[in-house]
């Protein structure tokens, strides 16, 4: 091999790794944004505590990582190149060796892929979320006391509202919007709810309505337990930022989009609560959600 190629070699092995995850996730989130709409924008979403914050910290400890595995290989470009000009590329052992470091750099490669399709999913998880609970922050000049986050038993509620009217848990589900819906003549913002199912423009989904009754069950048997007024009565409701949400049948509990959460939850009064039970139930939230802190 020559000198050249061996001077190289390693320089190019230390910068490999980074360049194939960086290309890796440039071709995934241009895949991605090729077939997929955001149902919301980022950009009109409420800002919440210290969030210019987190993101210098969150921008900051990304770079510290980045450097320190750029500093990592630049440290380890001595020691490849003796070791390229003394490896015996004849030898069954080391060619084993470099079969076990493709296999390797495969299994990363594919890792990464999971966590950046994870990633994306996460984003727009949080987005939803942000976009629900500033429409529920509206609430709280009509009495209610807001909670977001709250931790249950191996899963989390996504906002609870308590006020004048009831108690309401909230769960937001976050959908992309697919631009084959939009290219087929299909109404790619619309979604609509019957018997028991929940149509989007091409795929049908029944757990988020399973899922939001289950936790709105589990937060009435918590509640009823914990203040001990037998007479309550949670109501799940379900939100889809960002999309037109119709219901073809009576739909068993409210499912809108997130700008109907504020006049649909004042409009009921399933379990009409005074200023003292909702004061004892948030008070037992409170408790719940600063548990371990």
């Amino acid at each position: 091999m020559s000198n050249l190629l061996l001077s190289i070699l390693p320089a190019f092995v230390v910068a490999g790794g980074i360049f194939l995850v960086a290309v890796l996730m440039w071709v995934l989130l241009h895949r991605h944004q090729q077939k997929h709409r955001l149902p919301i924008e980022r950009s009109k979403l409420i800002r919440m505590p210290a969030q210019h914050l987190n993101q210098q910290i969150a921008e900051t400890g990304a770079e510290a990582l980045g450097l320190a595995g750029a500093l990592t290989g630049v440290m380890s470009i001595p020691f490849l190149m003796v070791g390229f000009r003394h490896f015996d590329f004849s030898s069954f052992s080391n060619l084993l060796l470099l079969v076990v470091a493709f296999v390797g750099l495969i299994y990363i490669l594919a890792k990464v892929r999971r966590l950046f399709k994870a990633l994306i999913k996460l984003k727009l998880g949080r987005d939803a979320e942000l976009a629900s609970a500033s429409e529920l922050m509206k609430l709280q000049a009509n009495g209610y006391q807001v909670f977001h986050d709250v931790q249950a038993d191996g899963f989390n509620i996504d906002h609870l509202a308590v006020g004048p009217q009831g108690i309401f848990a909230v769960e937001t589900k976050g959908r992309h919007k697919r631009v084959a819906d939009e290219e087929n003549g299909k109404k790619a913002y619309a979604m609509f709810y019957k018997d028991g199912l929940l149509h989007f423009p091409s795929w049908q989904e029944r757990e988020p309505i399973e899922q939001a009754q289950r936790q709105a069950k589990w937060v009435n048997e918590w509640l009823i337990k914990a203040t001990g007024l037998s007479h309550l009565q949670t109501t799940p409701v379900l939100a889809f930022p960002g999309w037109w949400v119709e219901a073809k049948t009576k739909p068993p509990f409210p499912i809108v989009n997130h700008k109907q959460l504020h006049r649909t939850l004042l409009s009921m009064r399933i379990c009409p609560l005074s200023d003292a039970e909702i004061s004892q139930i948030s008070y037992q939230i409170v408790q719940r959600c600063t548990q371990g802190e």
